[in-house]
């Protein structure tokens, strides 16, 4: 209902203010760091090196070592991709059973239990074939990093098959771009100053007759309007 008391000036101001912020939000995007980023470890480069059936069978524990992580990068996907030599077109689709254990390795190099991979934290996954390559799937993700490295026991139990053989497994450590996280807390940081100012000049436009209680609810409304949560989620997914 204030749009209909307000005048010309204001209610074009009003409008040049929100294309502006459209316009450097689209800007920012396509200009600015990409979200996500991305790094790769096949299986066949793990040590020590795996025989061919245990890589066919997927039964042998995966050992992998996660890169270098800090609060920045937020979150951690483990995300697989199958290939095999299957030589036939036909789509199929298979049940995978995947264990994991998950240690986080703490200052003095020793790796701390987080996660046994024991019945209560198997998952079962689909895996969508056609010709030699997979749907990728995902293994792992946790929510919070407490961290710098981690290191990750895979098993696999259902990949092996009668009508093909997996030769290569690649496994993909997906997190926030850190570059970007660091202009999410900028955007944040600047919308707490554009509310902290906001609540201000709201509190000193009040009549002085209001209540302590109604002047409470007045300067509350621009906090929730913008709906700043500034607490990533605390959290353990597997």
């Amino acid at each position: 209902m204030r749009l209909y008391s307000m005048h010309k000036r204001e209610f074009l101001l009003v409008i040049v203010t929100f294309l502006a912020c459209c316009g450097l939000s689209v800007l920012i995007g396509l200009a600015g760091p990409s979200i996500t980023a991305q790094s790769e470890v096949r299986a066949t480069s793990l040590r020590p090196a795996l025989s061919p059936d245990q890589l066919a069978t997927g039964k042998a524990p995966f050992i992998l070592r996660t890169p270098a992580l800090s609060a920045y990068h937020q979150q951690l996907w483990l995300i697989a991709k199958v290939q095999t030599d299957n030589v036939d077109d036909e789509l199929y689709d298979k049940a995978v059973h995947i264990a994991v254990t998950v240690y986080g390795i703490n200052e003095n190099h020793r790796p701390t239990l987080m996660l046994k991979g024991d019945a209560k934290h198997n998952r079962t996954r689909h895996l969508h074939c056609q010709w030699q390559d997979c749907d990728e799937v995902v293994v792992m993700h946790l929510g919070f990093l407490a961290f710098t490295h981690y290191l990750l026991e895979i098993h696999f139990y259902g990949l092996e098959s009668h009508t093909y053989n997996v030769k290569e497994i690649t496994f993909y450590f997906r997190t926030y771009n850190p570059d970007f996280t660091q202009i999410e807390i900028w955007f944040r940081l600047v919308f707490l100053v554009m509310t902290f100012i906001a609540m201000v000049s709201r509190g000193g436009a009040l009549p002085q007759h209001y209540t302590r209680g109604k002047r409470g609810i007045c300067l509350a409304k621009p906090i929730a309007k913008r709906g700043i949560t500034n607490c990533l989620p605390l959290r353990l997914q597997i």
